[in-house]
């Protein structure tokens, strides 16, 4: 709870006088997903897409670093430390026919999965894509 005031205070929030306990206790149990793109989905990769889904509040709660998370990240090309706890999940999407969910294996987790190539090479083509 101090973090959460502390970062309202910063952001220039109501001030954490006038926030009940309450209300600070329901922020902290909250539960809300930010989304790390392992591979997007583009034409590159098919429009097929693996993503991260992780806790975006998880500095606030002080979660623990997540080290298997942070380097799937890492070994797909990014650069995010992953807090608490994650899930990866797959789909095709490329957003004039319905998205539909893939499975995403276990196995796929293997740092020699053929996926993790793919992301590295979709991710290139996205940057000379922004290049040029």
């Amino acid at each position: 709870k101090d973090q959460i005031s502390q970062q309202m205070s910063k952001a220039g929030a109501q001030s954490s006088s006038q926030i009940s306990d309450q209300q600070l206790e329901m922020m902290c149990d909250s539960q809300t997903v930010d989304i790390v793109p392992l591979i997007p989905a583009v034409a590159a990769g098919s429009f097929v897409s693996v993503t991260m889904y992780v806790d975006d509040r998880g500095s606030a709660k002080q979660l623990p670093r997540n080290s298997r998370a942070s380097a799937l990240v890492s070994a797909s090309g990014g650069s995010v430390d992953v807090l608490g706890d994650a899930f990866v999940a797959r789909a095709y999407d490329n957003e004039a026919e319905d998205m539909r969910r893939m499975d995403f294996a276990l196995a796929e987790l293997d740092p020699n999965s053929a996926w993790l190539a793919d992301a590295w090479r979709v991710k290139e083509v996205v940057e000379r894509t922004r290049e040029g």
